[in-house]
């Protein structure tokens, strides 16, 4: 293939673009044929240019045809032939002109191709030409990329010297701003004294500035950067000469803020005293414009002077509050940014046991005592300790003698409970405005313990004073209303509802609490032992049943005033809130327990006081004593009271207070009333001994008291002691005794006849097994007339004895049914077996009463249950059926 000129390109083209489509699409076939290679190639050319004249005519205008067939003759002379002899014998002799214009332009496509032959001869020598400028200019780019390579290895080694270099003058600015620091810090404090100014004000002009931080924040730089790098030259010694300017600063940051301090607290002390002197001169005015009162108008003027004497107490309290908070701080808000300054850097520098809370001054004293020129890792927090000190002694130095006062007034007054609230009042509010003073001018963590010493220093002048007053304090009632207090509206109401102003006054509130139920658990264990353990009954406590009969007869008439018709109803149960003062004067008690015996009520009482006012177990262990002494109590009045009025008085007595001790303890019965004792079993020791002596054991005489102890130790033993279940089971022992000894009242002629009968019985029954001879039995007069004598007894007892004295004695109706119950239970037994020995002795019962009319006889003295009688736990009859059973087995035998 050959390269036509750029000319010849164009004449085609332009000889082209004038030819209609379907020259080109003919073209193209041609194109196509033509791609083959000789004689085929050319056939199949000449077959489709030459079907007919008219096509190879219109075909052959187009010259990139025509160029497309010469080109195929002239590489192939045979071809042509064929072509030429082909075209001759299809288009004849009137094509000859045509052909000749076609040879003379093969002859000029020959000329042009020749032509074209030395351009691309031309081009070859160019293209030859190219190649060794594009091998030179690789070169060239080859030498570039090497030189570009090198350029860029100095550029590097150059920007590595500038940053060694940097490095070099950055570390070197470590050691060439000490003499900057050190005459930064002297010129710090030259200017001021130069100035005229004093020291303080100087150092808070340096201080409000943000310059004297940036350069405390680098001088911390430079000490790292050296405590890091102690390799270097000089590094120790320029080390301690940093740590001796830091010192400085720091020194006179604390300096500043101690003397701050100190002269805040020198000017608000002035104006305390001022307003002291001021209020003491006012009521020396007024005290003298009292002297001149007339008595007629003393009482209004009293309480014209009262309310003076109290304004000026509130303006002098408004005063004292003014310059101890908003003056005092408005004064100490520049020493913020002093403070900060250590504060920012106290806690990193902090070790782990230092971030606890427990962290002790004794721990930083130990720190200033490091002797070395270098400053330990601690110096912020030497220092910011330093500045809580000097606000510590300022603050306990103004308000520790304001409270003193205050307190010392309320004491003053003699009223423990107003003591107690207003004592406690008084260090809340000052504690939550100590806090706030506090928050805003410290805020590191690691002051806490020490803001803790300072409020519970404040907080301790309140507890001693109190306690002195709590110590003389005998009232158990006072004590008991002062737990409330503290419990309640202190701790519940006021302290926890605002703990993170306050949590370091609860510490002392609980103190408080438990110092005033230490004495209130003494008082109550003396009142026991005074009131209930050596109780002695005078005649009126045991005047049984004439105080009942009295209380009734009073109670009937406030009825009768009252016009009321209410039936007569048993106390109620001993409220737990019950305000009556606990004391050695019975005059308190309710009238609706004037009946009761002392000890009962007073144990009642005591133990509503008690309740929810110390810790449950101390309480259950008092109630179980309480109830115990209670019970012996009783039981001892018992005897006493049978013997001075009757029997049945003694123990409807004894059932009465111990029915009534068990209801009023329903309100505790979620406690336990349960303890166990221990104690030592030196039985065996007295075994040991006795077996020594008779021989029958050897010791070794050297050491006898040991080999006795060894051989013979003493067993621990552990006793479990139920008060509720001792009173159940006292009340059931009551119960049974009540019962017999009715039974013995009413039927006594009745059980001796029994006896003697069976003891006759018994007696004959031996003499006819030794003699064979029967005795005579006894009279049937003497029989009927114990029966006689017996059921007239019955009668009189019943109605003139028992059932007067259980409505008396007994309120419930219910608890009297079960009772009288018990007792027809007992009576009927006996007279079973009365009837029962008349049957075997072969005699008549005609003219006796039956089993069934003795009960009904009986149930005619019966008290009656009117209406409800509520819910009430008595069961005394738990065991009646029983006990009477075991009645008739005795009065059989």
């Amino acid at each position: 293939h050959y390269e036509l000129p750029y000319e010849t390109v164009c004449v085609i083209s332009d000889d082209g673009k004038n030819n209609n489509s379907a020259e080109n699409d003919t073209w193209s076939s041609d194109k196509q044929l033509l791609s083959g290679s000789g004689h085929n190639a050319t056939t199949q050319l000449l077959n489709h240019l030459i079907p007919n004249k008219q096509t190879f005519l219109t075909s052959f205008k187009s010259p990139h045809a025509q160029l497309t067939v010469f080109e195929t003759l002239r590489h192939e002379p045979s071809s042509q032939h064929h072509l030429f002899k082909e075209s001759n014998a299809t288009t004849g002799k009137d094509s000859s002109s045509t052909l000749a214009s076609q040879l003379q332009q093969l002859s000029r496509l020959t000329q042009t191709q020749q032509k074209l032959t030395n351009l691309q001869h031309d081009a070859s020598t160019l293209i030859q030409h190219c190649l060794n400028i594009q091998s030179k200019a690789q070169f060239v780019t080859h030498q570039t990329e090497q030189f570009e390579e090198s350029c860029g290895a100095l550029v590097r080694k150059i920007e590595q010297l500038e940053m060694f270099a940097a490095g070099i003058r950055e570390k070197l600015a470590f050691f060439d701003d000490m003499e900057r620091f050190q005459q930064i810090l002297n010129r710090s404090l030259t200017n001021g004294a130069a100035s005229g100014v004093s020291l303080l004000q100087a150092w808070r002009q340096q201080l409000k500035q943000r310059f004297f931080k940036d350069q405390l924040a680098k001088l911390d730089d430079s000490i790292s950067f050296l405590e890091q790098h102690p390799q270097y030259k000089e590094s120790e010694r320029y080390l301690n000469r940093y740590r001796h300017l830091k010192n400085r600063a720091l020194a006179c940051v604390r300096d500043f803020v101690v003397a701050s301090f100190k002269d805040v607290g020198t000017r608000v002390g002035s104006s305390l005293s001022e307003a002291q002197r001021a209020l003491e001169q006012k009521r020396l005015e007024a005290t003298s414009d009292e002297v001149v009162v007339t008595p007629s108008d003393d009482g209004k003027e009293a309480d014209q002077s009262l309310t003076i004497h109290h304004s000026m107490e509130l303006d002098l309290e408004e005063q004292q509050h003014s310059l101890l908070y908003i003056e005092f701080q408005s004064e100490v808000d520049h020493l913020l940014k002093p403070i900060e300054l250590i504060e920012l850097r106290c806690e990193p520098s902090i070790p782990a046991s230092f971030n606890d809370d427990t962290t002790s001054t004794s721990s930083i004293t130990s720190l200033r005592s490091t002797k070395s020129s270098a400053l330990s890792p601690n110096e912020y927090l030497i220092f910011l300790q330093d500045c809580f000190d000097a606000y510590h002694h300022q603050r306990r130095v103004l308000v520790q003698p304001i409270i003193e006062k205050r307190i010392s007034d309320l004491v003053d007054s003699g009223e423990l409970i107003q003591v107690v609230r207003n004592g406690c009042s008084i260090i809340i509010q000052i504690a939550m405005h100590e806090s706030k003073l506090y928050s805003r001018l410290f805020h590191s963590s690691l002051l806490r313990n020490s803001y803790r010493n300072l409020i519970q220093s404040l907080c301790n002048i309140l507890y001693e004073q109190l306690r002195s007053v709590v110590i003389h304090e005998d009232s158990i009632e006072v004590l008991g209303s002062c737990v409330e207090i503290l419990r309640k509206e202190i701790l519940r109401d006021a302290v926890r509802p605002k703990r993170d102003l306050l949590r370091f006054v609860e510490p002392v509130i609980h103190h408080m609490v438990q110092d005033v139920q230490e004495r209130l658990i003494f008082r109550s264990s003396m009142y026991i032992r005074e009131n209930i353990q050596l109780f002695k009954p005078t005649d009126s406590d045991l005047n049984y049943p004439h105080k009942l009969m009295q209380k009734g007869e009073e109670k009937g008439g406030e009825e009768l005033n009252n016009q009321t018709g209410a039936t007569e109803t048993s106390p109620p149960p001993m409220q737990l809130e019950d305000t009556t003062p606990v004391g050695d004067d019975d005059d308190n008690l309710s009238f609706m327990y004037s009946d009761w015996y002392p000890p009962l009520p007073r144990s009642l009482n005591l133990l509503s006081k008690l309740y929810n006012r110390i810790e449950i177990g101390v309480f259950e262990g008092l109630a179980q004593e309480i109830i115990s002494l209670c019970t012996d109590a009783f039981i001892d009045a018992s005897p006493q009271i049978a013997q001075k009025s009757s029997v049945l008085d003694g123990e409807l007595f004894l059932i009465k207070h111990l029915l009534a001790l068990r209801m009023e303890l329903t309100p505790f019965e979620k406690l336990n009333f349960t303890t166990v004792e221990a104690s030592l079993d030196f039985s065996h020791v007295k075994e040991g001994i006795k077996r020594f002596l008779k021989g029958q054991a050897t010791f070794r005489m050297k050491n006898l008291i040991f080999d006795i102890m060894s051989h013979s130790q003493p067993r621990i033993i552990h006793t479990s002691v139920d008060s509720k279940k001792d009173l159940e089971k006292r009340l059931k022992i009551v119960y049974d005794s009540f019962i017999l000894n009715v039974t013995r009242l009413c039927f006594d002629d009745l059980m001796i006849h029994v006896k003697k009968t069976h003891a006759e019985v018994v007696s004959r029954a031996v003499k006819q097994q030794d003699e064979g001879d029967q005795a005579p039995p006894s009279s049937s007069d003497s029989t009927l007339d114990v029966y006689n004598k017996s059921i007239e007894n019955l009668k009189n007892v019943l109605a003139t004895q028992l059932t007067p004295k259980m409505k008396l004695y007994i309120e419930h109706q219910k608890t009297q049914m079960e009772l009288f119950k018990g007792i027809k239970l007992s009576l009927l037994g006996v007279y079973k077996t009365f009837l029962s020995q008349i049957l075997n002795a072969g005699k008549s019962t005609d003219d006796l009463l039956s089993i069934e009319q003795l009960s009904a006889l009986i149930e005619t003295y019966q008290p009656s249950l009117s209406g409800e009688e509520g819910n009430e736990n008595t069961n005394p009859m738990s065991s009646a059926e029983e006990h009477i059973e075991e009645t008739s087995g005795i009065m059989e035998s």
